[in-house]
C-alpha cells in the first residue's frame, strides 16, 4: 500500500464525519422551512401566479424555459425545477421547500467534494 493510499484510508473517517456534519447542519438550519407557506417575495411570480410553471413539465414549457427572459433573467434550470416540483407536489408549499432543503444539502456536500478534489487537503 502506498503512502497516498494510507493517507486516504486514514482520512476516510474524518471525511465521513464532515459529510454527516454538512447534512445534519444544513438540515437543522433549513428544516424549519417545511412548515412555511409560499412567501410574498417572489413565489407568486415563479410559482403561484405563473400558469406556465403550474402546467408542469411539458414539451412547450421546456422550450419556454430555455427561451424565456421572464422575470428579467434567463434561468431555465430554475423554471424546470419549479415545474418538476409542481409535477411532484402540486401547489403544496411543504414539498417545494423540501426540494430546496435537499438542494442546499447536496450543494454543501458537492462544494466539500470539489474543494477536497481541487486542493487535495481536508481543511484547506
Amino acid at each position: 500500500m502506498t503512502s497516498s493510499q494510507r493517507a486516504a484510508r486514514s482520512a476516510a473517517p474524518q471525511i465521513a464525519l464532515i459529510l454527516v456534519g454538512l447534512v445534519v447542519g444544513a438540515g437543522a438550519v433549513y428544516h424549519q422551512t417545511l412548515g412555511f407557506e409560499f412567501v410574498n417575495a417572489d413565489d407568486q411570480t415563479y410559482i403561484t401566479d405563473n400558469l406556465r410553471v403550474q402546467r408542469g413539465l411539458t414539451g412547450a414549457n421546456v422550450v419556454w424555459a430555455f427561451t424565456s427572459m421572464s422575470v428579467s433573467n434567463w434561468h431555465p434550470l430554475t423554471w424546470l425545477s419549479h415545474m418538476l416540483d409542481i409535477e411532484i407536489y402540486g401547489l403544496e408549499a411543504r414539498g417545494h421547500h423540501l426540494s430546496n432543503v435537499l438542494l442546499h444539502i447536496a450543494n454543501g456536500v458537492l462544494l466539500f467534494a470539489l474543494l477536497r478534489s481541487l486542493t487535495g487537503a481536508l481543511w484547506r
